[in-house]
């Protein structure tokens, strides 16, 4: 699917010229607002306007680089105009991600969903899209009855047709994989040419990313996750066995209890979206069962195994459900924190089907060569890199 990021933002290849010559000062954050594309006019677009300080012995305000002319108070993603500004209407953090420049520069990239200089209404899309993600169900209704573009109909009445008549079983679940993901492709590449879409803030190109995800998966979701389990049915059986003999991870137990309880309905998860979400909150438990919230990369996989262990219910279908969400997500265009997530957990289950859960983890060459690492993730995705390099050696 369409490949979505804030690098792509124009005023980051100008404020990367422009900022050549500026260092970090010590006690000091810089963050750089990436308002929307179509409210950039001609003489605002100095990138150096939009770049903020912001004192580590006064957090929360931040003042504009250079004279200082503009300041904000930066409150729950919110930053309210406190100086400076002819207005005070809040201005919303849509998402953040951290850069450095090649000559060493490190800030916060912030999209914002106004620019602060000029405000002006959201467009109506933005809204539109947002209620589509926030209803997955519903999809391919989105699609059909919000989106304007004479070569959509087709595509998706053919996804429809392929969904109805098309075999789907364990013998052919790959090429079901690979004609969703072709479709995916095809319908985001259809959407993305609609003019309006060119214009709209990153999060919400990414946001209908996922409606197309959603629309495709849930025509062919109950049909193919049982093929899934019928294939692996024996990699099931033997990482049930696996799961009896684990050793108990560094995760503190009861947190790992709670956080596998997430699981329990995955391998009859009712919709994608639905899976997704038990998966994440698993891993977020997972996370935070860890004694050390930057603990060693190595302990966080043998913590997610050791949760996995802690679901009877599921370990029935560990694998199966597991492959299924790493297969069928798609590896551009969606949030990478999700996708490291899948991969990760994807990677465990497997490791108790090879059999070797007391050796290295195995390899998972699919997902280890079509992972893009980004330095942006934080936290425990910075982490789970580190240890999928070291699978790699």
């Amino acid at each position: 699917m369409k490949l979505v990021e804030l690098d792509s933002h124009p005023l980051i290849e100008k404020f990367r010229k422009e900022a050549s010559n500026i260092l970090n000062e010590p006690n000091m954050l810089y963050h750089l607002l990436l308002p929307p594309e179509y409210n950039i006019p001609q003489d605002l677009c100095d990138a150096i306007l939009y770049l903020f300080v912001e004192s580590t012995t006064n957090l929360n305000t931040w003042i504009q680089y250079g004279e200082g002319t503009y300041q904000f108070s930066c409150e729950n993603d919110q930053l309210i105009p406190i100086a400076g500004f002819d207005h005070e209407i809040p201005c919303a953090i849509l998402q953040t991600t951290p850069c450095t420049t090649t000559n060493g520069f490190s800030f916060d990239m912030h999209e914002v969903v106004i620019n602060p200089f000029m405000p002006s209404p959201v467009p109506p899309l933005c809204n539109e899209i947002k209620d589509g993600f926030d209803n997955p169900k519903d999809a391919l209704n989105y699609l059909k009855t919000r989106i304007r573009s004479s070569g959509l109909p087709q595509a998706i009445s053919s996804l429809e047709h392929a969904a109805n008549y098309s075999p789907i079983g364990s013998d052919n679940r790959d090429e079901i994989v690979a004609l969703m993901h072709e479709n995916m492709d095809k319908i985001s590449d259809i959407v993305f040419e609609v003019k309006p879409f060119h214009y709209i803030p990153t999060l919400f190109k990414m946001r209908t990313n996922y409606i197309i995800f959603y629309a495709v998966t849930n025509l062919f979701h109950t049909k193919l996750l049982k093929a899934y389990h019928e294939a692996l049915s024996s990699e099931n059986s033997a990482a049930q066995r696996a799961i009896k003999e684990y050793q108990k991870s560094l995760g503190d137990s009861s947190k790992l209890t709670v956080a596998a309880s997430h699981l329990k309905d995955l391998h009859n998860m009712q919709s994608v979206s639905a899976g997704i979400s038990m998966v994440t909150q698993f891993f977020e438990g997972v996370l935070a069962s860890l004694p050390d919230k930057n603990a060693a990369a190595d302990d966080i996989l043998p913590a997610v195994c050791d949760g996995m262990t802690r679901c009877p219910q599921f370990t029935t279908h560990i694998v199966s459900s597991f492959q299924y969400l790493a297969d069928i997500w798609s590896m551009e265009g969606l949030d990478e924190r999700t996708t490291y997530i899948l991969v990760t957990c994807s990677i465990a289950a497997s490791h108790f089907a090879s059999g070797s859960h007391n050796k290295n983890l195995p390899n998972n060459i699919r997902l280890q060569h079509t992972l893009e690492v980004d330095k942006s993730n934080v936290d425990s995705i910075e982490l789970i890199e580190k240890f999928l390099n070291e699978l790699n050696k």
